[in-house]
C-alpha cells in the first residue's frame, strides 16, 4: 500500500483549455489521456484487497489439506 501511494504524486494540472475544436484521432487521444485522480488513489487499495482475499483462499486451501 505504501509503495502504491508513493507512486501517486500530486502533479500540477494545467488550466483547462476549454472545449475541443476538433475530434482527436486515436493516437492523439491516447497520448493526451489522463486518469481521474480518485482512480490513482483507489488502485493501491484495490491491490491490497486483492492480495488479502487471495491469501485467504490459499490459506483456506492449506488448512483443508492438513485435516
Amino acid at each position: 500500500l505504501l509503495l502504491g501511494y508513493s507512486q501517486v504524486s500530486p502533479t500540477h494540472e494545467p488550466d483547462d483549455p476549454g472545449p475541443r475544436t476538433h475530434e482527436p484521432g486515436m493516437q492523439e487521444a491516447m497520448r493526451t489521456a489522463r486518469q481521474p485522480t480518485w482512480l490513482l488513489y483507489l488502485n493501491p487499495v484495490l491491490g491490497v484487497v486483492g492480495v488479502v482475499l487471495g491469501s485467504g483462499l490459499v490459506t483456506g486451501r492449506r488448512r483443508g489439506n492438513e485435516s
